[in-house]
């Protein structure tokens, strides 16, 4: 659950900083006017999910099993595959209309006004989403169920590493993995593919990876990256 919630937080942290989408919604706004607001609503949900993250941490391993505390965990993690949704269209059109080049002719492309509006919409929705899952887990989760885990501040930690600081060139131990999977991304293969980095828990993987994503997604016109868990 908890990766499932870090997978879109890092979603919308690379999405807000993406030139195609801030130019996109900039231009768009000039039209449409419940856009301006977009990226900052956005950057909330990111906030709200983090939290809700440390909160899933914050359960008592007794209280995991209990039926309530399952039920508004998988809501959260339906909200959070929602959200992941709506991020996916929002940067998949973002991109297009780089692509296109239709920018600076956004005014007749009606199509994309309707689609960043529904997409406003959806982010609306979300936001009172937001709104009653925190309210049902005060109404329904008792404050027995949500003690003290001697792991969470440790796990909490983790969290802020994996999310703030896998951008940074000082890192120390990646180096050398760091230029080998960046050689894989110049490979001279044509064709778009996939690359897999796998391994046990805690050898750093998702470090390495969004080091490489954010030093060199620039140069690529379309690129992502997720995390998958067996869990999941």
């Amino acid at each position: 659950m908890a990766e499932a919630l870090l997978v879109v937080v890092s979603k919308i942290a690379s999405t807000l900083t993406e030139e195609a989408t801030i130019a996109a919604i900039s231009k768009l706004s000039e039209k449409v006017t419940n856009l301006k607001e977009l990226p900052r609503k956005i950057e909330d949900i990111r906030s709200e999910l983090i939290m809700m993250n440390y909160a899933v941490k914050q359960i008592s391993a007794p209280s995991s099993t209990d039926v309530v505390v399952k039920g508004w965990i998988a809501e959260v993690r339906i909200l959070a595959h929602r959200v992941e949704d709506v991020i996916d269209k929002y940067s998949y059109h973002s991109l297009k209309l780089e692509e296109e080049n239709a920018v600076k002719k956004i005014f007749s492309k009606p199509y994309y006004v309707a689609v960043f509006s529904e997409i406003a919409e959806e982010i609306s929705k979300i936001e009172k989403k937001i709104e009653n899952v925190a309210k049902r887990k005060e109404r329904w989760l008792q404050p027995s169920q949500l003690s003290a885990n001697p792991l969470a501040d440790i796990e909490r930690k983790k969290s802020q590493d994996c999310l703030l600081d896998v951008v940074p060139d000082d890192i120390v131990g990646i180096e050398e993995n760091r230029i080998l999977l960046t050689q894989w991304l110049y490979s001279k293969e044509q064709s778009g593919k996939v690359i897999t980095v796998s391994g046990m828990g805690g050898l750093g993987k998702t470090t390495l990876v969004g080091n490489v994503y954010e030093r060199e997604k620039t140069n690529f016109t379309a690129h992502a990256w997720i995390v998958v868990s067996q869990t999941l």
